[in-house]
């Protein structure tokens, strides 16, 4: 018996329904909908690569200087055929020489800066020294935040002042209100300066 595909099938049925009807239409858009998850769905599948050439070192070192948590099998299972026996040993050299970098106090001050998250893959011997370099970049993220919108906020003050007509009490107003932000804002900037010094400080050692 021939072989019958789902679009054969659903092509004949379509076939007797009335081009007009309820029922044709549901019909079509049923079918362009199932058509476009079976596309989405195959193109979603990942491709295997061939890593016999590979350079697992490399790919252990990337992955510990972006932070990842180590994953030998996960890229292993994206290969297709067989890899060299050293592959493991080689990507568990890369990945710990990665880490060294990785687990700095100076990047750890930069991530902690940038907002990125950290997932805990700094050895014992460095995860304390490294946490406490990551808060301070998260400190120095918050300060940054305060200090963009302290200064949007002068900046709307000090337009008011130049662009509105404003009897002595409001000129007044604005005017004290100003300098205390600029007073807030220099002292975020003495705090900046603080935890930027001290981390220098700390990374010499």
């Amino acid at each position: 018996m021939a072989d019958i595909s789902y679009f054969s099938i659903q092509h004949l049925w379509r076939a007797t329904l009335p081009k007009n009807s309820q029922k044709y239409k549901d019909f079509t858009l049923f079918h362009a909908l199932f058509a476009a998850f079976l596309i989405t769905s195959c193109s979603s599948r990942p491709a295997k690569v061939n890593c016999s050439q590979l350079d697992w070192f490399e790919q252990g070192r990337r992955s510990a200087r972006s932070g990842q948590v180590s994953s030998f099998e996960n890229q292993k299972n994206s290969c297709e055929g067989s890899i060299p026996q050293k592959a493991q040993s080689e990507y568990s050299s890369g990945y710990n020489s990665g880490l060294t970098s990785y687990c700095s106090q100076e990047n750890a001050l930069s991530l902690g800066r940038m907002g990125m998250t950290y997932q805990k893959v700094c050895p014992e011997a460095q995860e304390q020294s490294f946490i406490l370099s990551y808060r301070k970049g998260q400190k120095l993220l918050s300060l940054e935040k305060r200090k963009a919108k302290l200064a949007r906020e002068i900046n709307a003050i000090s337009y008011r002042l130049r662009a509105e007509s404003l009897d002595l009490r409001q000129k007044y107003n604005l005017t004290t209100q100003l300098e205390k932000l600029k007073t807030t804002k220099e002292k975020i900037l003495a705090q900046m300066t603080d935890i930027e010094s001290e981390a220098k400080e700390k990374q010499r050692f």
